[in-house]
């Protein structure tokens, strides 16, 4: 038999990987939360510690490429590659055991876990953790509350006098410099002061359209939901309305007005699965958009023709028809659409008035996803 030293898994993980990835940091705490995170984040189904370690042992392949490296490290606390090269040793796998012991306690603990579903704690904390990584990335990028796109702004109307409650970036210097000499006054004092007034903005009602179908399952389903995240984030900033629908084989949503919370919470709980149903997600789409006023929007995320359905295609070219009599817009990102795929999609944004985006993979879906935002609000 091979024994296992754990006091030495750093040292041989460093020596046969250049000494790069060795323990996940913070490891000995046992994080249930981050656990949780990586398993909705990935779009799986509720996993138990026990379901994950016992996938890894029958085999670890097909675990990988069912949970994904990241979830294997949360879980384990080693590098992927460790876990691959030790995972048939016993002494690793009883140290794995225990640690599958830990996670499920500290989950009941900390009220994450009930009856095998995540509770709405479990939800909130995954989807706040997960909207905290996305917001530096995007940060990172440029599109931050430095963006001058971050904070909605309506059209110029009028000049008035100062207020103490008003923004230094609505001053207006010309015109107030102008009341300045037209009074005879050598400098500025407070009454001569102008500022800009704006209309205020239409509001927006928008909802996204997410695709949760099997083939989304990954790094796809993982993109999709942190870009929802954002968008969540920031129509809720720019005081504009986010509904959600996820479609697979069927559709639910959530419409839009609702709580901030109750809609990260809904993005997280994603998880991907089924067939992709186009046209009853439009129906959807449309009955939670019927109610509201003003500008109404859907944006449909999606890496596949629709596939449910009797006539897939056809059903989802008279959805947008039905968008169309509605006075709502359509526009779709694509992700890695086949010819047909993007030739059905092409024509769905021409019925829609909208705008198809086309990617060949998720890594900048969050960009194209705000951009397509500021373009209508």
């Amino acid at each position: 038999m091979v024994a296992f030293d754990i006091s030495k898994a750093d040292e041989a993980e460093g020596s046969s990987r250049g000494g790069v990835g060795n323990k996940r940091e913070g490891s000995s705490d046992m994080d249930a939360a981050t656990l949780i995170t990586e398993i909705m984040g990935t779009g799986s189904a509720p996993f138990t510690p026990d379901m994950i370690l016992a996938e890894m042992v029958k085999n670890y392949r097909n675990a990988e490429r069912l949970f994904g490296r990241r979830l294997i490290r949360a879980f384990s606390g080693y590098d992927a590659d460790y876990v691959k090269k030790n995972i048939n040793i016993s002494e690793f796998r009883k140290e794995l055991k225990k640690r599958s012991r830990s996670l499920t306690l500290k989950m009941k603990e900390e009220g994450l876990v009930e009856k095998g579903e995540y509770t709405e704690k479990a939800l909130l904390i995954a989807a706040l953790s997960m909207l905290d990584d996305e917001l530096k990335r995007l940060e990172s990028l440029g599109y931050g509350k430095s963006n001058k796109r971050f904070v909605k702004e309506g059209e110029f109307k009028e000049y008035r006098g100062f207020t103490m409650n008003d923004r230094f970036r609505d001053m207006a210097f010309k015109q107030s410099i102008k009341m300045m000499a037209r009074r005879g006054h050598k400098t500025l004092i407070p009454e001569d002061l102008k500022v800009k007034v704006k209309d205020d903005k239409e509001e927006v009602d928008i909802v996204l359209c997410v695709d949760s179908s099997a083939s989304m399952k990954g790094e796809k389903i993982e993109k999709a939901k942190k870009a929802a995240l954002a968008l969540a984030y920031t129509t809720n900033l720019r005081g504009d309305s986010l509904g959600i629908v996820e479609f697979n084989s069927r559709s639910v949503g959530v419409p839009p007005g609702g709580s901030f919370t109750d809609i990260i919470k809904w993005i997280a709980s994603i998880q991907a699965r089924g067939q992709t149903n186009i046209a009853e997600a439009m129906y959807r789409a449309i009955s939670l958009l019927k109610k509201e006023n003003g500008m109404k929007h859907i944006i449909m995320v999606t890496d596949a023709l629709a596939t449910a359905g009797q006539s897939p295609v056809e059903d989802a070219l008279n959805a947008v028809y039905k968008i169309k009599a509605e006075q709502i817009n359509l526009s779709i990102i694509g992700i890695s659409l086949d010819k047909e795929g993007e030739k059905a999609a092409r024509k769905m944004v021409e019925i829609g008035s909208g705008r198809l985006y086309s990617l060949n993979d998720a890594s900048n879906l969050d960009v194209l996803l705000l951009e397509e935002y500021y373009s209508v609000s």
